[in-house]
């Protein structure tokens, strides 16, 4: 597989939206030229399609690849691999998701008995890609089949949203850091937990969806204004918009204190219940 000159200096990083989109530009080409035979659709989804992408650490491309269901799950991971070789070439800058389904996955009744597994995680997020196709979803390459996909239902949501809290309790159990981590919370990951539970509260609280990282607070504080977490939600807002701004000490503690306190409210609620406070 031959590809541009992307490498930078391994000690720069570059996070731009220009590298973001040179990035999926590479992606596109080269799986099209290798395996565009067996590729129904390569959709585009979140921050590059709405203009909500800020640059810093932590940025992905948000891009989903459904593939014909007689490409076969050795062309399935031969994809992955070309992504694993870009993310290389391109200094791995910023990642590529590895989202490369194939038609069937998204039949209904959607899949729910697969073991939980590194292998499988797509499958237990296929859900929420769902949402996002039907909110954001832009085409690059093949046929548009966005409306042929279903929409998720409430019972939907919710069986996908007891599957992902089940692997995270197989993977805390199977991986003792990862709680070092949840009491030592970094920035980053308190902010990318605070606005990924806002989502699904949202959704549970409206019936509607929101993926845009910018626009979930502002959702929120106005349609559900009641909601326990506003105050950490619309910090970790500031946090997700400045990435590269220098906050204080104070703001620091309290976003980190409302994830944790986000975390602990989570306990043993229903998935589908939403942290509000009573008037």
């Amino acid at each position: 597989m031959m590809m541009g000159s992307g490498v930078m200096n391994s000690l720069t990083k570059d996070y731009s939206e220009k590298r973001a989109r040179e990035i999926l530009n590479i992606y596109v080409t080269e799986v099209t030229k290798e395996y565009g035979a067996y590729i129904e659709v390569i959709l585009l989804v979140g921050s590059l399609t709405n203009g909500s992408y800020v640059e810093g650490p932590g940025r992905d491309v948000d891009q989903i690849t459904i593939l014909k269901d007689d490409a076969g799950e050795v062309i399935r991971e031969k994809m992955l691999n070309i992504i694993t070789e870009i993310e290389k070439a391109y200094n791995n800058d910023i990642p590529i998701a590895r989202t490369v389904y194939f038609k069937s996955d998204f039949g209904r009744p959607l899949k729910t008995n697969m073991e939980l597994n590194v292998k499988n995680k797509h499958l237990i997020e296929i859900v929420t890609e769902l949402k996002r196709i039907h909110e954001s979803g832009i085409v690059l390459y093949g046929k548009n089949i966005i409306s042929e996909l279903p929409i998720p239902t409430l019972e939907e949501s919710i069986r996908f949203d007891e599957l992902a809290r089940e692997w995270d309790r197989q993977a805390l159990k199977k991986n003792p850091q990862i709680e070092k981590t949840l009491k030592n919370l970094p920035i980053r990951i308190a902010v990318q937990i605070i606005i990924t539970k806002a989502f699904k509260h949202y959704y549970y609280a409206t019936g509607k969806t929101c993926s845009n990282k910018h626009e979930v607070a502002n959702k929120i504080a106005k349609e559900v204004p009641e909601y326990m977490f506003l105050d950490t939600l619309k910090l970790a807002a500031e946090f997700k918009i400045n990435p590269n701004k220098e906050f204080s000490e104070d703001k620091v503690e309290r976003l980190i204190k409302g994830c944790q306190d986000m975390l602990e409210w989570q306990g043993g609620k229903k998935v589908y219940e939403v942290p509000k406070i009573n008037f």
